[in-house]
């Protein structure tokens, strides 16, 4: 810059002559700017002077449903039986299939195309889902649950700023367009040992793997740029990247009192857990998380009749 500076006082000389008191026509270095602030930065994304139109960046809280699923659950096979104990008695290697499905409607709030700190609470789209599960058992202490789901993502339209390239960041007002979009259809996969250290306790971990394929946003939007310039959008330009995989891990320990419930050693059929876990890998928009969790469930009949079992004994755990 010091040169270029130089070399223009230079050519200002030959043209102009030597300025009044000053040996040249550049004299002085150029002073930076300080550091934008968060004023300064929402003043343009925020301003319509700018040409972004955006809502400022702040702390807000929002509550709204998300996406409202109705399914269900159909037992194909059972080996270990339909009355219980069940789990607690098997002897050898017993299977049970089932098969389910579920219906997603779409209710949730969208995340705001105006405002780019907004996260919604789904996706705002209908899916339909399939599903598979099967569990091997190999005698009272060890088995494995095994669970495939497939989802069909229904298409949609939805507001969104189509960039010139993928993921640029603050696009301008006049790429806010109602895209049609059909978010690509989603696999995921479920392997599950558990291991009983005692009636009790219970040790489990499950593997993971998630594949969604790639989003297709349709629509080319005729329209006139900030410099006055014709020019068309082409949201197809919102696909790139959406196609994403991610394989997790989780593990943790299971305090139960089923096997005493059914046993008449306990009043109460109730289990109680910690797990933990994480994102080993993945690609595309996939974002690493960590995760804990303490978790109660209750087993409570509501419309059953009452279950054959010998009577808890006084002191039994409650």
């Amino acid at each position: 810059m010091a040169a270029r500076l130089t070399a223009l006082s230079a050519d200002f000389l030959s043209l102009l002559g030597a300025p009044t008191g000053r040996a040249g026509w550049i004299s002085a270095a150029p002073v930076g700017a300080p550091l934008m602030g968060l004023a300064d930065f929402n003043t343009i994304i925020s301003d319509p002077d700018f040409g972004i139109g955006a809502a400022p960046l702040a702390t807000v809280e929002r509550s709204h449903i998300g996406d409202v699923e109705i399914g269900a659950k159909f037992l194909l096979y059972d080996g270990l039986g339909a009355q219980p104990p069940q789990r607690v008695d098997v002897r050898g290697v017993k299977v049970r299939l089932a098969v389910g499905g579920a219906y997603r409607l779409g209710k949730a709030q969208y995340q705001s195309a105006d405002d780019f700190a907004d996260v919604g609470t789904g996706d705002a789209q209908d899916d339909l889902e399939g599903r598979l599960f099967a569990d091997v058992l190999f005698g009272q202490r060890a088995w494995v649950s095994i669970v495939g789901r497939y989802g069909i993502q229904q298409a949609d339209d939805q507001f969104l700023r189509i960039p010139d390239t993928p993921n640029a960041p603050f696009p301008a007002a006049y790429r806010r367009q109602f895209v049609s979009r059909d978010l690509g259809d989603y696999f995921v996969g479920e392997v599950s040992p558990r291991f009983s250290l005692s009636d009790a306790l219970m040790f489990s971990a499950t593997y993971s793997v998630y594949n969604k394929g790639e989003d297709v946003y349709a629509g080319q939007f005729p329209v006139t740029d900030l410099s006055g310039q014709a020019t068309t959008l082409d949201a197809a330009v919102l696909n790139v990247g959406t196609a994403r995989t991610e394989q997790r891990v989780v593990a943790g320990f299971t305090y139960s009192t089923m096997a005493a419930y059914y046993r008449g050693r306990a009043r109460r059929p109730l289990e109680v857990s910690y797990v933990l876990g994480q994102s080993l890998s993945g690609s595309g928009l996939a974002i690493k998380q960590f995760t804990h969790a303490i978790g109660l469930r209750l087993y409570i009949p509501l419309f059953a009749a009452p279950e054959a079992r010998p009577t808890p004994r006084a002191g039994s755990a409650r």
